[in-house]
């Protein structure tokens, strides 16, 4: 079960600290504290990859690594570099060492895919434009 690290704030009673909106800015820079912390996989993952060392002690003190080992098996797919997706299966005794998760591309078929309705324009318009210069 994912329970997202605003969730566990709200549950435990623990207020934001200085360190986790430290590492929401550092690791996750695109999104807002909320938005980053609504994923405590995502935030992990990212804590895992660009945290620094002690990033990574305090987030696995708080939240423990339990959340450290699932994200591992949940991974998202373009977080992990080939060197920690090794590191952070070792530290955990996780052997063998899995492939990393890879990203995919989404049907042009599935309308919650974000970049489906692009590419379907794109496949309409762009590419019958190119086989027609071909001939």
């Amino acid at each position: 079960m994912k329970m997202g690290l605003k969730l566990w704030i709200i549950i435990t009673g623990e207020t934001r600290s200085q360190h986790t909106c430290s590492c929401c800015a550092k690791t996750l820079w695109w999104q807002t504290p909320d938005e980053a912390l609504g994923d405590s996989i995502r935030f992990a993952a990212q804590v895992m990859t660009f945290g620094n060392w002690e990033d990574v002690q305090t987030t696995r003190a708080v939240l423990g690594d339990a959340l450290f080992k699932q994200t591992l098996r949940e991974a998202p797919a373009g977080v992990f570099d080939p060197a920690l997706w090794h590191y952070w299966h070792h530290v955990f005794g996780v052997e063998p060492v899995p492939e990393l998760p890879r990203r995919t591309l989404g049907s042009l078929s599935d309308p919650s895919y974000p970049g489906a309705r692009w590419l379907d324009t794109a496949l309409q318009n762009v590419i019958p434009a190119q086989a027609a210069r071909a001939l």
